[in-house]
């Protein structure tokens, strides 16, 4: 694992996890900053750093946060809507999940291999393609995965549910019930 500062000379956060994953893509990392909107900041936690903790350190959070790396609890969010992704982010981490952010079906393809997710939750819309087949791709390539497909607009089309099934995934409608999200996930 690694402890990474935000903010340092010669080399920021993120260029060092970047520099560390092409030498160990499984890498985890934690970041730490004392700026509490950091542009560095949003860019590590789209690299895939666990968590960003604001300077000075609480010890007790980190480590909780360190306990979340060691019983690889891995979850990849594939949603375009930056304030969802980062809501149901922070709730995954909160109930001890590395989380990795997607935005798009491709980005998601760049990011599964490295994250090796335990649970998917995946957007039926993306701006490049379908979260239901991004699903199934997702599933096949990690055996242990567990996966939602959720959407909004469930009554404007056909079967999302058996279609989602098929893939392997489970259907929700948003708002999403975070309860019942929380009972599935925790079976990863």
């Amino acid at each position: 694992l690694a402890l990474i500062d935000i903010r340092m000379p010669g080399m920021n956060g993120v260029e060092l996890y970047r520099a560390l994953k092409a030498i160990d893509p499984a890498v985890p990392a934690i970041a730490m900053t004392a700026y509490s909107d950091d542009v560095f900041m949003r860019a590590a936690v789209a690299e895939g750093v666990l968590t960003v903790l604001p300077k000075p350190v609480d010890a007790a959070l980190l480590l909780s946060r360190l306990r979340t790396a060691v019983h690889d609890r891995r979850a990849v969010i594939v949603e375009d809507d930056a304030a969802l992704a980062q809501n149901l982010r922070e709730i995954l981490v909160e109930h001890g999940f590395a989380v990795w952010w997607a935005p798009t079906c491709a980005e998601a393809r760049r990011v599964a291999p490295e994250a090796r997710p335990n649970v998917a939750l995946v957007d039926w819309r993306l701006p490049d393609g379908d979260g239901i087949d991004l699903v199934g791709e997702l599933v096949r390539a990690e055996d242990e995965c567990i996966a939602v497909v959720f959407t909004g607009y469930a009554a404007d089309t056909e079967s999302p549910r058996e279609r989602a099934a098929a893939q392997g995934a489970t259907f929700m409608e948003k708002p999403l019930d975070i309860e019942a999200l929380l009972r599935f996930v925790r079976r990863a």
